[in-house]
């Protein structure tokens, strides 16, 4: 999961301190920044490396985490809202990407159950951009 994916709902979580999510509250994922990929696959291009590199984010995080990022950024609390799998396909395809949905949803149930475990736990790495400083970067 990409911390910045939540720069979809940043808009409504400035203007009205709710952080809508399809994430189930208590589902802990590694969120990982897109300046560690580009800086981890710059270094992969100067120094080579392995084929195949698993890029996991500085930690795990849950939804609140994200809402007290989110929180901290703005200087005000935010709260965190689930809504059901059952909004998915409805509200994106209200966003204007039916096509996607469907996939969507099957990203957000497959999350919700555990994610995706990594292929080559061996060659994982740890990204160091935290949810905190990806989600300042959206709002600041």
């Amino acid at each position: 999961y990409f911390a910045e994916n939540w720069g979809m709902v940043a808009e409504a979580v400035q203007t009205q301190g709710v952080l809508p999510s399809f994430l189930d509250p208590e589902t802990r994922l590694s969120m990982v920044s897109v300046a560690d990929i580009g800086r981890v696959a710059a270094e992969l291009l100067i120094d080579g490396g392995p084929e195949v590199v698993e890029l996991a984010g500085a930690a795990e995080y849950t939804t609140a985490d994200a809402a007290k990022a989110f929180g901290a950024a703005l200087g005000r609390e935010i709260t965190p809202a689930y809504a059901p799998l059952d909004q998915v396909v409805p509200t994106l395809q209200g966003m204007g990407v039916a096509g996607l949905a469907p996939l969507y949803r099957e990203m957000y149930e497959t999350l919700n159950a555990g994610g995706l475990p990594f292929e080559f736990p061996e060659r994982v790495r740890r990204g160091e951009v935290g949810l905190d400083q990806a989600v300042a970067r959206l709002v600041g």
